[in-house]
């Protein structure tokens, strides 16, 4: 009876086991499917950041800061040791160590990266959606030099918005061009939100590796 009883308890214990890791495998597979991650571009007066943003998780910032030039701090206590020429010959003669990425690759063709790119483009950048695209130019300098930069502008990004838009990538925008006859100088304000599923990522990396592998058992 003892016997069943632990049978039953481990038997238990498994089903519960694979039940919790299936809703984990469940869950991942929602989060990952469902919301999408988000990276958003600014530049703002000569100066650009970025901020990452996926479910509570974010980095980087929301306005974009000059930074401060950072003077080198000089130590002149610091004594500095020069290497023994034993050590340098040793350190020659001994050969380099692959690095991981370069073992990966190592043996692929030039075909073998265009198949990898079009991977790429296929699985994870036509994914890519742009939610938001903003931009503000106040154009300056002579009547001149302002009717020819405002022409280049508009015939230069309103095309591309628009076959953007009619693809289904560009979901909104907002464009301003202001000729400003008093402005010495054109001012660029900008700001695009780009968005994709981590799925599609992890369906790219997939890919990639399941090529390489294949490409692997070939040479063998």
């Amino acid at each position: 009876m003892t016997i069943l009883l632990t049978i039953l308890k481990i038997t238990g214990i498994l089903l519960l086991s694979l039940l919790g890791f299936l809703l984990f495998l469940l869950a991942a597979a929602l989060l990952l499917s469902v919301f999408k991650a988000k990276l958003t571009l600014l530049y703002q007066e000569e100066k650009f950041c970025f901020r990452f943003r996926y479910l509570f998780f974010s980095l980087g910032k929301k306005q974009a800061r000059k930074n401060k030039p950072q003077t080198p701090k000089t130590d002149p206590e610091k004594k500095t040791n020069k290497p023994e020429k034993k050590e340098e010959e040793k350190e020659q003669n001994e050969p380099e160590e692959k690095s991981f990425f370069e073992k990966t690759v190592d043996g692929l063709t030039f075909f073998d990266y265009l198949a990898i790119l079009k991977l790429i483009f296929r699985k994870a950048v036509s994914k890519i959606k742009i939610d938001e695209f903003f931009a503000d130019v106040r154009i300056g300098g002579d009547a001149y030099d302002i009717a020819m930069e405002y022409g280049k502008i508009n015939s230069a990004l309103y095309p591309l918005l628009g076959l953007l838009y009619h693809t289904g990538v560009l979901k909104q925008a907002e464009i301003n061009i202001v000729p400003d006859f008093l402005r010495q100088k054109t001012s660029y304000n900008a700001r695009v939100s780009f968005s994709i599923r981590p799925v599609h990522l992890l369906v790219c990396a997939a890919a990639i590796v399941s090529y390489i592998l294949r490409n692997r058992k070939k040479e063998q």
